[in-house]
């Protein structure tokens, strides 16, 4: 095979170190049972409850929480918490494009986190600028 068109296609060959089967084999059996219920739970927007925890996520989609925040972190390359943090912060975004109307404060309760200071600086350290500044520029 060229070896042009496996650099551009990305396709493993039998002589290569790794191959599909082992890059396959190398995925846990659990994560096939994790992802549907995941993206279930993401799904529902069950990420805005305040305060949510791994063990709380664990026991609702029925898996170990050892296995779930593996899968967290080998899937979205980031640990439960700042996982939960972007899903929030992305849904605030969403709600001040969609809801222009509401208050800062508002958009902060309903993205499901506990204060707004800590919204603000969150947002702020994610996004690079604060939420009011960030919905001026996006609408």
């Amino acid at each position: 095979m060229d070896e042009a068109f496996q650099e551009d296609t990305g396709i493993i060959t039998d002589n290569e170190d790794l191959t599909v089967q082992e890059c396959r084999n190398d995925v846990p059996e659990y994560h096939s049972d994790i992802a549907p219920r995941l993206d279930a739970w993401v799904a529902e927007e069950a990420y805005l409850t305040p305060g949510i925890t791994l063990n709380d996520l664990s026991s609702r989609i029925c898996t170990n929480r050892t296995y779930l925040s593996e899968y967290i972190n080998s899937v979205y390359h980031k640990p439960f918490r700042d996982w939960i943090t972007d899903l929030r912060i992305e849904y605030a975004k969403r709600l001040m494009k969609e809801e222009p109307q509401l208050q800062i404060q508002e958009v902060s309760l309903m993205s499901g986190f506990l204060s707004l200071s800590h919204f603000s600086r969150t947002f702020s350290a994610k996004e690079g600028c604060s939420p009011a500044r960030w919905r001026r520029a996006n609408l």
